[in-house]
């Protein structure tokens, strides 16, 4: 459960305290109660980051187009109209998408990119924003590690003779066949 309390009109000045008080009946033999990642933050006027990727997932087909769709969200007190978003895939060229819309505050939006061709094996995707007037830059980044599965078309067929299918004939201690 997440829970935000605007303290702005509280007029709290420098010093901030808080009180916790933890009650149980008999009924509960252990406390059952935890807080997690509490956090006092500013709210600046423009700030805009990236939650998640949406797709791709972190299994991928490789040689095929994949899509890139992000969640953006306007943290800030303004409404976003404007922003880049880039993406880089396996340390290559940046992809860059040009948003322009109106994100209202403390609001999301799903954003689909380019998309990509991921390679067989490990593949990393970074997506990230651009923004000159962004007032907090440590949620603008987001990382994704992916794996290319290798595909082939249908029917397969492999006479187990020739070709690429990774078979050893006649090794000595493997087992052979005819």
């Amino acid at each position: 459960i997440q829970c935000i309390y605007n303290l702005d009109s509280v007029n709290l000045g420098n010093i901030v305290q808080f009180r916790y008080v933890f009650t149980s009946d008999q009924s509960v033999p252990l406390d059952g109660v935890s807080i997690d990642n509490f956090m006092i933050s500013t709210i600046y006027t423009n700030d805009a980051s990236l939650n998640s990727f949406v797709s791709p997932g972190a299994l991928v087909i490789q040689g095929t187009s994949t899509n890139v769709e992000v969640m953006l969200k306007n943290n800030g007190s303004l409404p976003l109209s404007g922003l880049t978003i880039k993406y880089v895939l396996n340390g290559g060229a940046p992809v860059s998408y040009a948003w322009t819309g109106n994100l209202l505050t403390d609001s999301s939006l799903l954003v689909s990119l380019a998309p990509f061709i991921p390679i067989a094996g490990n593949n990393t995707i970074t997506a990230y924003i651009e923004w000159a007037s962004d007032l907090y830059h440590f949620n603008d980044t987001i990382s994704l590690s992916m794996f290319g599965l290798v595909s082939s078309g249908l029917p397969y067929f492999n006479d187990f003779e020739s070709g690429p299918g990774g078979w050893l004939p006649n090794q000595s201690n493997l087992t052979n066949w005819e």
